[in-house]
């Protein structure tokens, strides 16, 4: 049953309808998301011995803050919700037209060539609000994915360029979940404050 298919709906948030589907997919993506930054520097591990590669320098980030703070996020939530406003107003409307057919069914005669033409209108217009509800469903779920993963590849550029600008090598994820669980491990026990990049990435996404 879609949010659009229930006949007393709820305009509920789009966050966190969203969040509820898609929450243990994005902290994974999340916590895989700085995996990738540490192979774009080339610290020569196979190439050089021991004794002439630098010490990297190794700081923490949090993602899932970052993502939750992200001014970027607001602007995501309006345009999804606005949205879904217009597409529940198009589901209250197919409802009504579904009401009235079958208010005018209802008077008719079973088995009169009028019934049976009516009852054939009402069945084609309940299989296309299903159809449209659905329809609705899948571009709500799509519209938040591509918002999703453009903020986290903003995300991913603000980190790098916040570890280019203060040094930085390696990027490590502060805190993951995984798939279907809802214990929150975490990387980092303790991390000195000036190598959490966090609040750094947050105020350079503004």
């Amino acid at each position: 049953m879609t949010p659009f298919a229930d006949p007393s709906p709820r305009n509920r948030s789009v966050r966190e309808g969203a969040r509820r589907r898609s929450a243990p997919g994005l902290l994974l993506v999340a916590a895989l998301l700085a995996l990738p930054l540490a192979g774009v520097f080339d610290l020569g591990l196979s190439a050089r011995s021991s004794n002439e590669i630098p010490p990297a320098r190794v700081c923490m980030v949090d993602v899932i803050r970052v993502f939750d703070n992200a001014p970027q996020l607001a602007q995501i939530e309006a345009s999804l919700n606005e949205r879904q406003d217009e597409l529940q107003a198009l589901a209250e409307s197919l409802r009504a037209e579904l009401k009235r057919i079958e208010g005018e069914l209802g008077l008719l005669q079973k088995g009169h060539p009028e019934y049976l033409a009516k009852e054939r209108e009402l069945n084609a217009k309940q299989a296309d609000f299903r159809f449209q509800s659905e329809q609705w469903k899948e571009e709500l779920e799509r519209r938040f994915v591509d918002a999703r993963d453009g903020l986290l590849a903003q995300i991913r550029a603000v980190v790098q360029t916040v570890c280019d600008q203060e040094g930085f090598d390696i990027v490590v994820q502060r805190d993951f979940r995984l798939p279907e669980t809802p214990v929150v491990w975490s990387v980092g026990f303790y991390v000195r404050p000036e190598y959490d990049i966090t609040d750094r990435v947050i105020a350079a996404l503004e």
